[in-house]
Order: structure tokens, then sequence, then C-alpha cells
């Protein structure tokens, strides 16, 4: 595979990549961009199909690592290019030595009708539940989370965070590509999806609430679980959107913590709750 060179960000081709940095021509173009080797060898071991890899051969020494990991069916374009074509893809203050772009997968998003959710593949099994959060930083974060402690996906309740924002990947470390992703329309309102998920597939609903309603229990006493578990997680903000009617009717779980504090980084919060949850198994 011989590379070719782009030493320009004014490049007709590099401009048209640049514009993947925005949701709207991610969504229009079925692609986005991959920052840094160890997000692209996640993508790689996935699977995922990549187009091109521009990388600056001064400070990246890693090409062979990532051609070993290139699928036989793969002949992505490659360009030995500049710092300054770098920084014109990547969103990053200092740009990676570095950047691919992939297409998404077919199979990204298995679920955008109201009534598919995931069914449980064993008595133990764990999912991740996010109820409108956007950070993608905290959101990739916690499907590293997800990954390491065993769920078998995870569903995001609209309105969602962009599963392939170059930030998102980045905070996953790639991980974003290992599980599949669940995103729930906006016209489905998140009762009605947890009602789904609870009789429909047969999840034991769990939510992360700092509400202190009478069975909400402090994770720690949870010693045993009987269903596979659904963690639901809401945004810092707004906590998981149901009243507290609804709340009541579903497993409530929190994290204790001093009174003086009102809660901890979601992140951080869904990170403790999954390795308890996955410890139980």
């Amino acid at each position: 595979m011989i590379p070719q060179k782009i030493t320009s960000p004014n490049n007709a081709t590099i401009k048209q990549w640049a514009m993947l940095k925005q949701a709207k021509h991610r969504k229009a173009q079925q692609q986005g961009l991959i920052e840094g080797i160890n997000a692209l060898l996640e993508a790689l071991k996935a699977g995922v199909e990549i187009e091109a890899m521009l990388y600056n051969p001064d400070r990246f020494d890693g090409l062979d690592i990532v051609l070993d990991h290139l699928p036989d069916a793969q002949n992505p374009q490659l360009f030995e290019t500049t710092d300054a074509v770098l920084d014109r893809l990547a969103d990053t203050a200092s740009a990676p030595p570095i950047v691919a772009i992939f297409n998404f997968p077919q199979a990204s998003f298995v679920a955008e009708e109201t009534a598919l959710f995931p069914t449980p593949k064993a008595p133990n099994s764990l999912l991740l539940v996010l109820d409108g959060l956007q950070d993608p930083g905290n959101v990739g974060t916690l499907i590293r989370s997800a990954v390491a402690f065993g769920c078998e996906g995870v569903v995001l309740l609209s309105p969602a965070v962009d599963v392939y924002s170059p930030k998102l990947i980045r905070a996953s470390t790639g991980f974003v590509f290992r599980l599949p992703i669940f995103v729930v329309p906006a016209e489905v309102e998140t009762a009605q999806a947890l009602e789904l998920m609870k009789t429909t597939s047969g999840w034991a609903i769990w939510l992360a609430t700092g509400h202190r309603l009478v069975q909400n229990v402090a994770y720690g006493t949870i010693k045993s679980v009987t269903a596979p578990v659904a963690l639901v997680l809401g945004s810092e903000g707004e906590g998981i959107r149901l009243s507290d009617a609804e709340l009541a009717s579903y497993n409530l779980v929190h994290i204790p913590m001093e009174a003086s504090v009102e809660s901890l980084n979601v992140g951080l919060s869904g990170g403790m709750l999954l390795s308890h949850f996955y410890g139980l198994r």
C-alpha cells in the first residue's frame, strides 16, 4: 500500500472531510472521523470500514501496527500529510499524528423504532440506559464503562448525544464500536420506553436517582439480583424524566454521599453502579 501525499489544509478533499466535524454533515454523508491510534485500532477490531487514513510520518511510527489490524477486505486510501492538515481535520487543541475517515456501520443503531429493544441473553445480563444525556465526554466515558463491566448494549433515550462525534469516540477510546447502540426516537417518552423494556424485553429496571423515596436503596446494600438488570441514568441537570409516582414503580438505587454534595458526575456514578452490578454476577 503506497501512500499518497496531501500537504495543504485547503485541499478540496481535506475541506470535504473537515466538514465531518459537524453532526449534520456526518449524518448526511454517513461518515465520521477517528483521531489517534487507540480509537482507530478499536474500530478496526470491530470491523468498521475505513475510507482513508492520514498521518504525519515525522510524528507517527505506528503505521505497521495499524496495517496489521486492517482486515484483508479493506483497502483504504493512505496519505502522508502535515500537522496543518491534521489540525484541519481534528477538533482537539493538539492534533493527533493520525486521523481516519470511517463509514458508519450499517447496523450502528439497531433500534430506531418504538418497540425494538435488546433482549437479555442471560439471567445475569446487564444493560446501560441513558435518559437524555447529551454530553459526549460523559457518554463516551459511560460507554467505556459499559464495555468494561460486560453490558450487552447501550440504549439512548432522546434527546441523545451524537454517538459518532469525535469527542465521544475519544472519550470512549473507540469502545463505542464494540457495543450495539439502541437509539430510541424522540416521540417515545421515557416512561413508555422503560415499560417496553420491562414488559416486552424482560429487563428489571433499576433507576439511579437521588430521590429519597421509601424504596430507594444504597447500592452497597444490594447483595443479589434475580433478573437481568437495565441500569438507567439521567442527566445531571434533569435526572431521569419520570414523575415521583412513575419512579416508585421501579427499583431505585442511589450512591450514599455527604448531604452537602448534591450529586456526582454522571460518568463517575455510572461507573460505580455498573461495577457493583457486574460484581453481583
